[in-house]
């Protein structure tokens, strides 16, 4: 009895202390912008399964490095260009440029300082899986289709350039 009366007190405490507690607006919002990036990333998975799935079995493996591969390289492409260019500067900002971004390239010119909706890099990694996302459809197209080198090329220029323009419109 008396340890279901302390366990009691313990948790009737520990209940007080927790609901003073609570995320900020901005807590929350960069909560909730890394879920739902992870639930878009988690589209690679099912875009794997699905071309595995639809090529011969001695090409697997190649689709899966390539699948892999996909969110490596659009990393890098993403952070040295692509995020410049889809969201580097606003369309009647500076010289007025509409089709491309000219700032943050490498995530670089005081990028986090400069975050107008202040998620800093988790704006970022939400772009990045988009563009990881809009990679690995067309690899599903291209299966069997291309070599690897060609493949990873197409996929750098994606990522860095072509996506990237699109989201900037």
């Amino acid at each position: 009895m008396e340890g279901i009366q302390l366990a009691t007190r313990f948790i009737s405490s520990e209940s007080r202390r927790l609901s003073t507690t609570y995320l900020s607006e901005q807590d929350a919002d960069i909560a909730y912008v890394l879920w739902a990036a992870a639930l878009v990333f988690s589209m690679q998975c099912g875009f794997a399964m699905l071309e595995c799935g639809s090529v011969r079995k001695k090409n697997t493996k190649n689709i899966l490095v390539k699948n892999l591969m996909d969110a490596c390289i659009g990393a890098l492409c993403w952070w040295s260009f692509g995020y410049a260019f889809a969201y580097g500067a606003p369309a009647a900002a500076e010289n007025g440029n509409g089709f491309i971004g000219s700032r943050y390239f490498f995530l670089a010119d005081e990028y986090e300082k400069s975050v107008g909706d202040d998620l800093g890099y988790a704006d970022w990694f939400f772009g990045w899986t988009f563009a990881a996302a809009a990679t690995s459809i067309v690899s599903g197209a291209v299966a069997e289709r291309a070599c690897m080198g060609a493949y990873f090329g197409y996929a750098a220029v994606l990522t860095s350039f072509v996506y990237p323009v699109v989201v900037h419109w």
